[in-house]
């Protein structure tokens, strides 16, 4: 591990609400973490259900533009620079579900250094081991119920189809190679 912080990329692709019923992908400049921020490396997104009241302008509390995506999938290297750039004496957190055979490489010297916790949750802790116990097992093909994987550039397709096509469950955004 290092102090030094990882080169960034200088843009990133993104879909972006406009407006009621205009949806676009844009390039935007990546946002310079401040101090206690950590920027995360977005591997895949989805749409949320909120997404589409607010494509329709049927969302009162939506300001426009607007970058949707709270339902995102990260890389390993978030919690490795979660652990690099949290505040000393802080507390990194690692929410949700990883694949078992998932890897982040995470310095015991660094925690000890700069005396952080790093503590591990999810938001349904009584149901998530038996669910992926079951995913594991075979029992549940979690695959089939996304029923889409769409380039970035698809967003407006992708919100599209979300808002229309009775055979959709889940559709994400990839992020492969879109970055600039």
């Amino acid at each position: 591990m290092t102090d030094q912080p990882p080169t960034l990329p200088t843009s990133m692709r993104a879909g972006r609400i406009l407006g009621p019923g205009h949806a676009v992908v844009v390039d935007l400049p990546v946002p310079t973490p401040g101090p206690g921020d950590v920027l995360i490396e977005v591997a895949r997104a989805g749409i949320c259900g909120t997404d589409l009241p607010i494509l329709d302008g049927d969302y009162d509390l939506a300001r426009f533009p607007m970058t949707p995506g709270h339902e995102f999938a990260g890389v390993p290297s978030v919690l490795e620079g979660a652990v690099e750039h949290a505040r000393p004496g802080g507390t990194v957190w690692v929410f949700g579900v990883a694949p078992g055979e998932a890897m982040a490489r995470i310095s015991p010297y660094a925690l000890f250094r700069r005396d952080l916790a790093l503590m591990g949750t999810f938001a349904v802790n009584q149901t998530v081991p038996q669910a992926v116990a079951l995913i594991q097992g075979g029992a549940v093909d979690v695959e089939s119920l996304v029923s889409h994987v769409l380039p970035i550039d698809a967003f407006a397709e992708g919100l599209r189809l979300a808002a229309h096509d009775p055979t959709r469950m889940k559709i994400q955004f990839s992020f492969a190679d879109a970055s600039s």
